[in-house]
């Protein structure tokens, strides 16, 4: 697990990547493989999808259902997931990495930016367990690109203050609290 030890430690692929298993066989053909990735958020509009029931509001994620249904794979290497960790740095942990760090996961790279200037940037195809960090390396242009859909990412989801010093804004704190990330 990329030398680190305990859950919450980062955003590697074994900490991210974990399978979602859903049966209906009412309403989904078996053995139904989604090779897009799937977030917390997709979940609840997928189950009101196979529930028939209208949100009339809208939502944050996307439904799976109509993915599940389809009988060729609809990947076009375009659907990013996104995610963060909260950690304020602790010397105690060196096991983990510290402090903030937010991630763009797409089918072909993976990056993570860290408060702490240590960001990583992962090549899937060609390292698909992510061993090679190649942040500083010859893929400028790939991280550059990274970089600038993280940063709107960050900045339509209400974390422009993420990682910096200081308190943390009464509306982060909330949605860190929501999702379980903070007391």
């Amino acid at each position: 697990e990329h030398g680190l030890a305990n859950h919450f430690k980062s955003l590697s692929i074994e900490e991210t990547h974990v399978p979602l298993l859903v049966r209906y066989p009412a309403r989904l053909p078996a053995g139904r493989r989604v090779e897009r990735p799937a977030q917390l958020r997709d979940i609840l509009p997928s189950v009101l999808e196979l529930a028939g029931i209208d949100a009339r509001v809208p939502m944050d994620g996307t439904s799976l259902v109509s993915a599940a249904r389809a009988t060729t794979a609809g990947d076009d290497g375009s659907e990013a997931t996104y995610g963060f960790l909260f950690r304020e740095v602790d010397p105690e942990y060196s096991f983990t990495q510290p402090g903030t760090l937010l991630g763009i996961r797409t089918p072909r790279s993976h990056f993570v930016w860290s408060q702490t200037g240590r960001h990583e940037y992962y090549d899937r195809v060609v390292d698909p367990r992510e061993d090679k960090n190649l942040y500083g390396g010859d893929q400028a242009v790939a991280v550059a690109s990274a970089e600038r859909r993280l940063e709107a990412w960050r900045h339509a989801h209400g974390f422009e203050t993420l990682g910096e010093s200081g308190p943390i804004d009464r509306l982060t704190a909330e949605r860190l609290k929501a999702i379980g990330y903070a007391d």
